[in-house]
């Protein structure tokens, strides 16, 4: 049926016809939607409003101002409990001056980049726990004098034992933090135990499961060998393209007849 007879039956004998007029506000209704989204597609294709998204090579951490990416990143992801074990980026990736590779600073760990290596095994996790038990004091060893509950590493000589076992064998194990490099010793007045990749520390006044915590070897190591500190300074995501301040949109509307 064409709008011009709608019409005309509206206005038949002088009067509206009520289901005419019902219909013709729906349609008035209908048409102001269909109007209102067409310009709003229109403007947001117009003006090409770009959306952060970061793509599945890279991350960005809030809580320390830092991305990881590529390589770096693969690896983070393959470990279950990376941020657990690693924690968060405190730097950007960047060329170490000693050894001319790319390197990365995570609050428990530095990441060290081989391209020389087979795909999958570029990326290692720098024996941190062996080079800071070498040159931080230790108040001396604690004497286990019973090896129920322990496990002996013959190549070093010493072996994990109690919650510390539970937890080394929980989070990854030697894969993750390597072997043990030390027996226990006192550091700040609490007993401690260095990996070649981490350090573990005992706090008795903790919930029970939660008392074995990883040290922060990677801003210690920092510290130890006087890395450049603005390295820390927080910067922006990767891929992020700008802020989006404000969207306008119009719209017309007129009787749909």
């Amino acid at each position: 049926m064409h709008f011009h007879k709608l019409f005309d039956n509206e206005n038949r004998g002088g009067s509206l016809n009520p289901f005419g007029l019902l219909y013709n506000r729906i349609v008035s209704k209908f048409f102001r939607l269909l109007l209102a989204i067409f310009t709003l597609v229109s403007v947001l294709a117009a003006a090409r409003v770009p959306v952060w998204a970061q793509g599945v090579s890279s991350q960005y951490f809030s809580d320390t101002g830092h991305n990881v990416s590529g390589d770096f990143w693969l690896y983070y992801q393959s470990i279950p409990n990376a941020q657990f074990v690693f924690g968060s980026p405190i730097t950007e990736q960047f060329t170490d001056k000693t050894s001319g590779r790319l390197i990365q600073y995570f609050q428990r760990a530095l990441f060290e980049y081989f391209p020389e290596n087979a795909p999958g095994q570029r990326v290692q996790v720098a024996s941190l726990g062996e080079y800071v038990y070498q040159r931080v004091p230790n108040a001396g060893a604690v004497d286990i004098s019973s090896p129920i509950g322990c496990r002996l590493y013959p190549e070093t000589g010493f072996s994990v034992c109690y919650a510390f076992l539970e937890f080394f064998d929980k989070n990854g194990g030697e894969a993750v933090f390597g072997k043990p490099k030390s027996p226990f010793v006192f550091y700040n007045g609490r007993i401690v135990q260095y990996f070649e990749r981490a350090r573990f520390e005992w706090y008795p006044e903790y919930p029970d499961g939660q008392r074995v915590v990883l040290a922060e070897l990677g801003r210690i190591y920092f510290d130890l060998v006087a890395e450049n500190p603005n390295l820390l300074s927080p910067v922006k995501p990767d891929n992020f393209p700008g802020s989006v301040l404000a969207l306008y949109t119009r719209a017309f509307t007129w009787k749909a007849v």
